[in-house]
C-alpha cells in the first residue's frame, strides 16, 4: 500500500483474475483492517480502475472501467454514501454485450465482480485508490 501524502489512504492492486467463460469472478479488497484502513467513524472516497484483455489468442481485445464512490465505516459496518458511478472507458465492440464489471460494498470490503465472454478467456486486473475523508 502506498500512502497518499497528507491523507490516510493508498492504492490496492488485485492481480490477474481470469474468466475462461461468461462466469462472474469476484475480487475482494478487504476493508476495515490493515489492507484497507477505513477507521470506525471515518469515510473514504474511492476509485476503482478495472481493466481486461483477451488472453486466448487475440491481444487486440480489451476493456476498461472506472468506478467511484464514498464509503463510510459506522461501528464496523461499511455503507455506500449515495451511489457508485461507473464509466466505461472502452470495450471491444464484438464482446461489449457480454463484458462487464461492477463494484459493490459487502461485509468484507470493496467487491469487484467481472464477467467475461462465453468461450473466450479474459484476464482482469483492478486497482482501488482510497482517500480518507
Amino acid at each position: 500500500m502506498a500512502l497518499i501524502e497528507g491523507n490516510r489512504g493508498g492504492d490496492l492492486f488485485k492481480g490477474y483474475k481470469s474468466t475462461p467463460d461468461a462466469t462472474p469472478v469476484l475480487m475482494i479488497f478487504e476493508a476495515g483492517n490493515s489492507f484497507v484502513p477505513i477507521r470506525p467513524g471515518q469515510g473514504v472516497k474511492f476509485t476503482a480502475d478495472v481493466a481486461a484483455r483477451r488472453t486466448d489468442g487475440s491481444s487486440s481485445t480489451s476493456a476498461g472501467y472506472v468506478f467511484a464512490g464514498v464509503i463510510r465505516n459506522t461501528g464496523g459496518t461499511l455503507a455506500v454514501e449515495g451511489a457508485i458511478t461507473k464509466t466505461v472507458i472502452g470495450e471491444y465492440a464484438t464482446d461489449a454485450a457480454s463484458l462487464d464489471a461492477s463494484v459493490a460494498v459487502g461485509a468484507s470490503g470493496i467487491e469487484v465482480t467481472v464477467v467475461g465472454v462465453a468461450a473466450k478467456t479474459y484476464g482482469w486486473n483492478a486497482v482501488v485508490r482510497l482517500q480518507e475523508v
